[in-house]
């Protein structure tokens, strides 16, 4: 039953037009545009518990967090990222962050992919992802 989700709405990117949207999943109607940033800029989407929104954008290598509200919060910056491969400390410019979800033991930790590294980095928050302590709730 829908009405008993831990989350009545649900956020979607559409790549093309830059645009986040939400989709309220009891009484759906037609997605709110909640910001629309310039287009081929947006791909992964994750939110955390608190309904914050963890946006990639592709070619500026940043993750931009949106508030529920659909306000800027922060940035974290993916340039120069320090990677240890196969016990090699490399740096890697993270321009191009493509997919995102929220892991780790805790659930605060952002695995994020890097598409022209073929690399996932993992970066520590405060916060816990949502579909992870949904799942871990069931």
């Amino acid at each position: 039953d829908i009405n008993t989700l831990p989350y009545s709405n649900i956020n979607f990117t559409e790549s093309i037009s830059g645009s986040i949207f939400e989709l309220n999943l009891v009484n759906p109607s037609k997605p709110r545009v909640m910001y629309t940033f310039s287009p081929d800029s947006v791909d992964g989407i994750r939110c955390d518990i608190y309904g914050n929104i963890f946006i990639t954008r592709i070619s500026q290598g940043k993750i931009d967090v949106m508030a529920p509200t659909g306000e800027l919060k922060d940035s974290i910056s993916l340039k120069n990222i320090k990677l240890r491969v196969k016990g090699e400390e490399i740096i890697v410019d993270g321009s191009d962050p493509t997919n995102i979800t929220f892991g780790g033991k805790s659930g605060n930790i952002l695995y994020v992919t890097i598409r022209q590294k073929g690399v996932i980095t993992e970066i520590k928050t405060n916060t816990v992802g949502r579909e992870w302590h949904a799942v871990q709730s069931h």
